[in-house]
């Protein structure tokens, strides 16, 4: 690659991001380029203005250079940022153009350096390996700066103040620089080379910032994004400070996240942020988000931004949670939700999330036990009762074994299990929690159905303790126990696995 002392740097897109960053390397000293359709030279030959919502100023953007795919030297250039959605990098197209790039200066003694602007989860790993190219000439970055179209939205706070408007509507694009990390720009550290060089050159600039960040820590939050935009549409777009952290919908957007941050690529810090978070805590985040911004009405551009432009990126951000939760075979259950633009999928993990899910299963189980253990307690009882109500049948002499304070003990477990049945699930009444009370009291409505259908299915009868079946099947019960004591339980073992068939036996 030639060797200039300007640094040149080629955006691919020439949309708000990329004219943003455009701006800002070129305020740097970096020559800019451009690399966009035929269709798209005319929109750049007139020089671009900007209007900042931060010092509530015009910028003008001029003197880059308009290239095409077929005039562009890739070579030439130390920088090439892919400032494209996801979903547009992703597609056919994208694609080809990233195995083109990937092929043009993946020769050796070329330096040119990789930027990927778009997003979506493992985006580099799939850069990598569509490119080609190894692993020290990519970097991942995530531009934070929020910029928009001023002819495709129109910011209600702008358009409120005259002196504003005016100056906005004299702007082709319009732009927010209070990122609540403080910079414009990250650039992740799996590639050091790339990041530090990077950060120095644009941050040359003076007006603007670019930092470093953990690729693990910058997604952990990241990727949040498009569930707490989506919980904000289905409440109907309220400011963040307006949002009460106990209702429904934000629980469940808090739940969601934290199946998010608990996958595998957020690593440790992932599960210990998924640990800590709550809804008080997820809501206090987004209102430090939202302060941050100050006039710039946060909620007003994700509308326009979640809810339309970034569309395509976000439903495949989620879908690839998804896809990535069951990878990992976590027990995720995920709920699209139909949003006023196009179903994007939310993931609100209701009340089967792996973590409650869990809980639900331990309920059941808990509660099958002492089901089960007082069920035998009953039959015990009666059976003790029949006893005593027959001794000349069979004397209570005769029995192997005596356990101490028999029955009494036994009597007390009973009525210990009823009353831990009875009142197990006593919380999901106030407020009535109708899953909870499904859960816990489902063996209460198990029992009596099993009872009664036995009792159709068999045609049994209430029998006194006196005139209760003592004896039959004891001689079978006799004979098997005989066998036991003649030939010891190991033979006895194995005599009984000879004669079962052989896929009982596993």
């Amino acid at each position: 690659m030639t060797q200039y002392n300007q640094p040149k740097s080629l955006i691919i897109g020439a949309g708000a991001i990329g004219i943003a960053l455009g701006y800002h390397l070129q305020l740097a000293g970096a020559q800019v380029s451009f690399l966009v359709r035929q269709q798209g030279v005319m929109d750049l030959q007139k020089d671009q203005v900007l209007y900042c919502h931060d010092d509530n100023s015009l910028k003008v953007f001029k003197g880059y250079i308009i290239k095409t795919l077929p005039e562009v030297d890739v070579q030439a250039y130390d920088y090439v940022f892919f400032a494209l959605t996801g979903a547009a990098l992703k597609s056919e197209d994208g694609q080809r153009l990233v195995k083109l790039i990937g092929t043009a200066i993946g020769g050796p003694g070329n330096k040119t350096k990789i930027l990927i602007g778009s997003f979506f989860i493992g985006i580099r790993d799939w850069f990598l390996e569509v490119s080609g190219l190894p692993q020290d000439r990519v970097a991942a970055c995530n531009p934070a700066i929020h910029v928009y179209s001023t002819k495709a939205f129109q910011m209600p706070s702008v358009y409120a103040e005259p002196a504003k408007a005016n100056l906005i509507e004299q702007a082709d694009w319009a732009y927010a620089d209070r990122f609540s990390t403080g910079a414009a720009f990250h650039v992740m550290d799996d590639c050091p080379g790339i990041a530090q060089s990077f950060s120095n050159l644009y941050n040359n600039c003076r007006v603007s910032k670019c930092i470093i960040r953990s690729p693990v820590e910058d997604a952990a939050f990241g990727n949040l994004a498009p569930i707490a935009f989506a919980a904000t549409e289905l409440l109907g777009w309220p400011k963040f400070r307006d949002i009460d952290p106990s209702n429904d919908i934000w629980v469940l957007a808090t739940e969601a996240a934290k199946e998010v941050l608990g996958l595998h690529l957020h690593g440790e810090y992932g599960r210990l942020a998924a640990t800590n978070l709550n809804p008080a805590t997820f809501l206090e985040g987004m209102k430090e988000y939202e302060r941050t911004f100050g006039t710039f009405d946060i909620i007003a551009f994700s509308q326009y931004h979640h809810g339309g432009k970034v569309q395509a990126q976000d439903q495949q951000h989620l879908q690839d949670c998804i896809v990535r939760g069951k990878e990992e075979v976590r027990c995720t259950y995920l709920l699209s939700h139909s949003c006023h633009f196009a179903l994007l999928p939310l993931i609100l993990v209701v009340s089967n999330s792996s973590v409650t899910f869990f809980y639900y299963f331990v309920d059941l189980t808990t509660g099958g036990f002492i089901r089960v253990y007082t069920c035998m307690l009953l039959t015990f009882i009666g059976w003790h009762r029949a006893l005593k109500a027959q001794p000349d049948v069979a004397p209570e002499s005769l029995l192997p074994y005596l356990s101490p304070f028999r029955p009494y003990g036994s009597y007390f477990a009973f009525v210990l299990g009823c009353i831990i049945l009875l009142f197990i699930g006593w919380g999901t009444f106030s407020p009535l929690d109708v899953e909870g009370w499904i859960t816990y009291y489902f063996a209460a409505a198990f029992d009596p159905l099993m009872f009664m259908v036995g009792n159709l299915v068999k045609k049994r009868r209430w029998a006194k303790p006196s005139q209760a079946d003592l004896i039959t099947g004891k001689a079978t019960v006799d004979e098997e126990c005989q066998v036991w004591e003649d030939l010891g339980a190991p033979e006895n073992e194995r005599m009984r696995l000879k004669q079962m068939e052989w896929l009982r036996r596993f």
